[in-house]
């Protein structure tokens, strides 16, 4: 046998056995940085764009779940996030602490705030600044390494490589940097997005959430605005018995003609445990609303017909959505979906998905976005944060 093939077996020997071991010590830190280098964000171009603010780069984490937050099992996956801060204007002579928004792209990433279709988040920083209400976008994917995690040819992989809860968890880190800043009134931040990010703050509202984050666990944001929630919600695995922080006030606002599902049914959760929160449904409006163009319509699954994901008080998953996943021999006991989630997590969500297809209660069907709405809608967002921030 030639020295070439000798050292060829020997490479491939060394290889395929390191390939092997990685296999087996893979950690959730491996699987969620692998092949996830991060990128450029979008938003380095937002200070020339508005001419205005400063990037500002802080630290968050991956976490799949929040399971995984109720145990503590948070830091182990840091990762950085970029987003874009700015003051209102002064005289450089006003000592004035001043309120904050945080801004939340959805499931098109951070690349939608700069182009036309999402013209309204960037037009409405101005009229913000006016009132003395300081803006914070926030690019919860470039840091991870994704542009979108919802296109027309989106993956479950994609859409998987940013769980709800990390992006709720830069949404609360975005919270504790600005609570820090000599400039920010810390019981005076706000946070609003749409679609995905319209989803968010039904996390980040739960006492249940921020005493991880925060000292003061019965406090949080004081105002949040969700537009056009998702139909996530149903699925997101968000807790089965929701407690508000207690200095938080909320407005939902979506279309009656939304087909991507409700969230009313969360909203009344809230509610009936003392939770301050309102839902307002615009007659003849879609999903997306404030998107800038005439309705456009795409095809995407809702899951009003699945049974709810929630987790509940003790940690675990609920029974109903255990049994489907039983059913359909997906995974027969909580122990075994947990080991594929926590070590496997993108083929886990890919294989959920597969299970709702097979039950028939996940849907596809024709979504309508947009309506340009932006306009009509201003007054009323412009009233919410100003009476809850001022």
């Amino acid at each position: 046998m030639s020295f070439k093939k000798i050292l060829l077996i020997l490479i491939c020997f060394i290889f395929c056995n390191s390939a092997f071991a990685l296999e087996k010590k893979t950690t959730l830190v491996d699987l969620f940085r692998f092949g996830n280098k991060p990128i450029p964000s979008p938003f380095l171009m937002l200070p020339k764009i508005f001419d205005n603010g400063i990037i500002i780069d802080f630290t968050s984490y991956n976490v799949p779940d929040l399971r995984q937050v109720l145990h503590g099992n948070i830091k182990s996956t840091p990762v950085k996030i970029t987003g874009h801060l700015t003051f209102p204007p002064d005289d450089g002579t006003s000592f004035d602490k001043v309120p904050v928004l945080v801004i939340l792209h959805d499931s098109g990433g951070p690349d939608e705030l700069l182009d036309n279709w999402m013209k309204w988040f960037r037009d409405i920083q101005r009229p913000l600044l006016e009132n003395g209400i300081g803006v914070f976008y926030i690019d919860s994917f470039s840091g991870r390494g994704v542009k979108y995690t919802y296109k027309e040819k989106y993956t479950h992989e994609d859409l998987y490589k940013v769980s709800m809860v990390s992006q709720g968890i830069d949404a609360i880190m975005a919270y504790t940097f600005l609570k820090d800043h000599p400039r920010v009134d810390a019981n005076k931040i706000g946070i609003t997005g749409t679609s995905r990010g319209g989803t968010i703050p039904f996390i980040i509202a739960d006492k249940k959430f921020t005493k991880h984050f925060l000292k003061d666990d019965d406090n949080g944001f004081a105002a949040l605005l969700s537009m056009s929630p998702a139909s996530e919600c149903r699925i997101a695995g968000l807790f089965e018995n929701p407690e508000m922080t207690k200095n938080s006030k909320m407005l939902v606002v979506r279309g009656e003609l939304d087909e991507t599902g409700s969230c009313q049914e969360y909203v009344e959760k809230i509610k009936a445990n003392g939770g301050d929160v309102e839902i307002d449904i615009k007659e003849g409006w879609y999903h997306n609303f404030v998107g800038n163009g005439s309705t456009i319509v795409d095809y995407k699954y809702n899951f009003n017909n699945c049974p709810p994901y929630y987790i509940k008080d003790d940690g675990e998953i609920n029974e109903e959505i255990m049994d489907l996943f039983a059913k359909f021999r997906a995974w027969r006991t909580k122990a075994d979906y947990y080991d594929d989630l926590y070590t496997k997590p993108i083929k886990t969500f890919d294989k959920m998905i597969k299970v709702f297809r097979k039950s028939d209660c996940a849907v596809k069907i024709g979504v309508h976005f947009g309506g340009k709405h932006g306009k009509e809608f201003t007054p009323q967002f412009l009233d919410f944060f100003i009476k809850n921030l001022l």
